[in-house]
């Protein structure tokens, strides 16, 4: 008998990463990077997850006047809806193999944080 196959895993690694200053519409949506940007978690860990941890991350690093943690995070430029799973993501939104995925974060507008009110 050979060893026994490795259990099924579902974890993924990926990495978040602010949107370039230079990308953004204005400079005061632009997020300071993380300390430790690379993450390996559960690929069913949801979009709205990774935004909350994202917002607890970022909350102390923000400077007095600046936006509040409301993020939002993008694949490929696309921006992405609470619902979606890592492994969606993964699957559907990521076009190159091989590579660990990257999400993107900004900090939302505030027009776009009234709206979700």
């Amino acid at each position: 008998r050979g060893p026994a196959p490795p259990p099924h895993t579902d974890e993924l690694n990926f990495q978040l990463v602010p949107l370039a200053a230079d990308s953004l519409p204005a400079p005061s949506l632009s997020l300071p990077p993380l300390h430790k940007p690379y993450l390996r978690t559960s690929g069913k860990l949801k979009v709205l997850q990774i935004k909350k941890y994202l917002s607890k991350k970022l909350q102390p690093l923000l400077q007095a006047g600046a936006p509040s943690a409301d993020v939002q995070l993008y694949c490929q430029g696309t921006l992405l809806g609470d619902e979606l799973s890592l492994t969606f993501l993964k699957r559907t939104r990521w076009r190159n193999e091989g590579v660990d995925l990257i999400l993107h974060y900004r900090a939302s507008k505030d027009d776009e944080r009234k709206e979700k009110v």
